[in-house]
């Protein structure tokens, strides 16, 4: 039977010869608050049809993707995958801890359970210019097709790249991949460790034993780092507020994430928003 590995490297191959489409663009809906994207990412079709809905300003907007063809999504827009229809697809998001690459055969009929099909995270520090590239792909909105096109056959190529140069045997295990997963796909909600142990398919003490040896954290700590980070990423849009940012990332209340993440990174979420959105005057108010 094939890895994971190898059935996604066969994949990004087959998503390499298709003509490449210029992706679809997501937008916030400003009147709906869920399915929210917290990372950047965007999804092909390889094969068949796949529906989708998108956020477009004030319209939600629904096309057919025939093969080849994409949206992108950065963060705070909306991507909704519809499964009505035969296809095979293949999706990359990019997290602040790594690469997620995640490829789905669908029969069209039922909607896929979390955890379903073929995934593999690329360790940051195990592939670069992904996060360059996909930036410039988003920045671009529409706006140069051309381009658009060659920027995503370059992130399929780094990634594609980064995951034959990978050695599986010094990787995580297959169990600690399905929790990091698990934990990527809940974390914004109120989710406990038996939760995610479910959905990752390992006891609740199995979850803690290897959350302990590969990150040397608790569930607790694991999963707070995990909103942490996705934090960190929403506070550079100026549009969202910390109440709500805290709310996205699964905190019931806005005190207690604003305690943690001064603890993490030295300052309150609103002063690193502002930082972020106007350097210029945050280093004026330094001085």
């Amino acid at each position: 039977m094939k890895s994971d590995r190898e059935i996604l490297l066969e994949k990004l191959g087959l998503a390499l010869k298709l003509k490449l489409l210029p992706p679809l663009h997501a937008k916030m809906h400003p009147r709906v608050t869920d399915s929210i994207n917290h990372s950047s990412r965007f999804v092909l079709c390889l094969s068949g049809q796949k529906h989708v809905l998108y956020g477009d300003g004030l319209r939600k907007r629904e096309a057919m993707l025939p093969p080849g063809g994409s949206a992108a999504a950065p963060p705070l827009t909306q991507l909704w995958e519809l499964w009505d229809t035969p296809q095979e697809m293949l999706s990359i998001c990019v997290f602040p801890e790594y690469t997620r690459l995640l490829y789905i055969r669908h029969d069209g009929i039922r909607p896929p359970p979390i955890g379903q099909g073929n995934f593999f995270h690329i360790p940051r520090n195990r592939i670069v210019g992904d996060l360059e590239v996909m930036n410039a792909l988003l920045a671009l909105q529409g706006q140069d097709p051309s381009a658009e096109s060659a920027l995503l056959h370059a992130i399929l190529c780094i990634v594609r790249g980064a995951l034959e140069r990978l050695d599986e045997s010094q990787l995580p295990s297959r169990e600690y991949a399905r929790v990091r997963e698990a934990i990527s796909n809940l974390f914004m909600q109120d989710v406990s460790r038996e939760d995610i142990a479910r959905h990752a398919r390992v006891t609740p003490n199995q979850l803690s034993r290897l959350l302990k040896h590969h990150t040397g954290k608790s569930f607790r700590d694991s999963l707070n780092e995990t909103r942490l980070a996705i934090a960190q990423s929403l506070l550079r849009e100026p549009e969202i507020t910390v109440e709500e940012v805290a709310h996205r990332c699964g905190f019931s209340y806005a005190n207690y994430f604003i305690r943690l993440f001064h603890a993490k990174y030295g300052c309150t979420p609103g002063e690193y928003q502002r930082k972020m959105v106007s350097p210029d005057i945050s280093a004026g108010q330094n001085q």
